[in-house]
């Protein structure tokens, strides 16, 4: 297994069409969401963690962004996971444990982070438990359709990176959602 973390930016045109296979193929139909959430404008990652097989085939990845966001009103940087994409023939042998590890590496070592928030399927929780991640119970604010409104539905999850994790706060992403 080999792990790397490249800032989107600096991907080649290979690594950016590898990942776009890798996409395609975990999500043949596209989007795979609950219904109210196809409409929603997602923000991009700034980092892709890809994790390699050892024949160097594209297996795993995650996308790591940083946000300035308001935290109960009082200001908070946090990074957000996106895109955690594993191969279906390469699920369960820890290469998407590895990406997500990775990702919390560069949040805790260099973006600084206070905690990173992601938002998954109800079926994926209990995986990202296992790596430390906790439910965020509160309210969730973020700009849909133009404006800023309650955005819920899913599963949203958090890393304790810097700090403990809240998990019945107001949290407003002042953006897009990831």
């Amino acid at each position: 297994m080999h792990v790397t973390c490249t800032r989107r930016v600096d991907m080649t045109r290979v690594e950016l069409d590898e990942f776009h296979a890798l996409e395609d193929l975990v999500y043949p139909d596209g989007f795979d969401g609950p219904p109210e959430l196809e409409q929603v404008r997602w923000d991009d990652p700034e980092w892709d963690i890809n994790v390699r097989d050892n024949d160097g085939l594209l297996v795993a990845h995650a996308g790591v962004l940083i946000r300035d966001a308001l935290l109960d009103g009082s200001p908070v940087r946090i990074a957000g996971v996106a895109e955690v994409l594993t191969h279906p023939d390469h699920r369960r042998r820890g290469y998407g444990a590895a990406a997500l590890r990775e990702a919390a590496r560069l949040m805790h070592g260099e973006l600084l982070v206070a905690f990173a928030l992601l938002v998954c399927p109800q079926a994926a929780i209990p995986f990202y438990a296992s790596l430390g991640w906790v439910r965020f119970d509160g309210t969730m604010l973020a700009e849909v359709e133009g404006g800023m409104d309650a955005f819920a539905s899913s599963a949203w999850m958090l890393l304790p990176v810097m700090t403990d994790s809240p998990r019945d706060s107001v949290l407003d992403l002042q953006g897009i959602p990831w």
